[in-house]
């Protein structure tokens, strides 16, 4: 068969190898992010775990602090929560015993704030949680449990997330909290149903994982034999394959990492510690984004050598961070978070700066 006047070959000469490559990873990060935001993923399970989720009952089958709650019954359904000062705690809250069946549970709300203070701690808001506990009754703060933190003053919106369950679960509790913020927050729709992935979107995801495998040995194969031949391409290659570890750990060892790390920090006094020990875990794991990505960006300033410019070499070094946290779409219970992107570019961006600042100091020192 003869190929059309505009052929493969020609195609292949109007743009270099590299920018094809590039082209096909940009490609296939948009049809993952699309797949995983626009099809299907869970099919329920068993729905209706919350006892009346509509107020019918003036709230006596949710714990709730004794003043500023208020129900709004039927037609507005909704819970308002109120603090006036940002040493309270106001909380609404309802514990579920978990089934041995129940492996994620989706926890969904609409929610607005008004007025609502902002904390020197992300968790000093306006707050829904899912909060596990084990057999002792202890909570486990150390696995992912937020589903909102809001504070000024919002619309109404719709927050919805997927939690998996750990093993040694017991129960799990959802609660609504002004934690250490003063303001207003109101809460409507709460839904609470144990799901599971379908069959399709599942042998999907496989396919996905392995043209995510093919491309990347076909990018990565010629790009390990250049940079290879130098020690700080060794370390730029060895930063990069631990940042690629990282990302694809499954979440029960990143937990592990995080009960390890919180304990160091020696601080578990009090409830108020524990919170605060696990956003210390937080603090540590977003410097930690910015310094490996200021080490990768730095060490490809120093030894690109003019070959690539600057806007072409932080394009690649975007397209592999962005590639690094759709990665984690993969793994049961990690999820890609845009402020880790943006911190992995803030790292890059202060590499290039000091990497230019350090040429530019040699090649004075030289001709000095």
């Amino acid at each position: 068969m003869a190929l059309p006047p505009y052929s493969f070959s020609q195609f292949g000469r109007t743009i270099s190898q590299d920018n094809l490559k590039s082209f096909v990873v940009l490609l296939l990060i948009l049809a993952t992010i699309f797949f995983f935001n626009s099809i299907g993923r869970y099919e329920v399970i068993e729905e209706g775990l919350i006892t009346d989720p509509l107020f019918q009952d003036a709230g006596k089958n949710w714990f709730y602090s004794d003043k500023n709650i208020t129900f709004n019954a039927s037609p507005e359904n909704t819970i308002k929560l109120t603090s006036d000062s940002n040493d309270g705690y106001t909380y609404f809250y309802q514990r579920i015993k978990k089934k041995d069946d129940f492996k994620k549970l989706r926890f969904s709300i609409d929610a607005k704030t008004k007025k609502v203070t902002k904390g020197d701690e992300s968790w000093k808001s306006a707050r829904a949680v899912l909060i596990m506990y084990d057999k002792s009754g202890k909570a486990m703060y150390g696995f992912p449990h937020t589903l909102m933190e809001e504070y000024g003053d919002t619309d109404w919106q719709h927050y919805k997330r997927v939690f998996k369950l750990n093993e040694e679960a017991e129960e799990v509790m959802i609660a609504f909290q002004l934690m250490n913020a003063s303001g207003e927050m109101w809460v409507k729709n709460i839904v609470l149903e144990s799901v599971e992935e379908k069959r399709s979107f599942i042998a999907f995801k496989l396919c996905f994982i392995l043209i995510w495998i093919i491309v990347g040995l076909w990018v990565a194969i010629p790009l390990v034999n250049n940079m290879a031949h130098s020690p700080l391409g060794k370390a730029a290659l060895f930063i990069a394959l631990c940042i690629i570890t990282a990302v694809i750990l499954p979440e029960s060892i990143m937990r592990s990492v995080d009960r390890n790390i919180a304990y160091s920090l020696e601080e578990k006094k009090s409830a108020n510690n524990r919170r605060e020990m696990s956003f210390s875990v937080f603090s540590l794991y977003k410097a930690g984004h910015f310094f490996m990505f200021f080490i990768v960006g730095f060490v490809l300033y120093i030894i690109n050598n003019n070959k690539l410019t600057t806007i072409k070499l932080l394009f690649y070094i975007m397209l592999f961070a962005l590639a690094t946290e759709v990665f984690q779409l993969f793994i049961d219970g990690r999820d890609a978070h845009l402020n880790d992107f943006i911190i992995d570019i803030a790292g890059v961006a202060a590499a290039f700066i000091f990497g230019g600042a350090y040429l530019s100091m040699k090649i004075y020192i030289k001709k000095e």
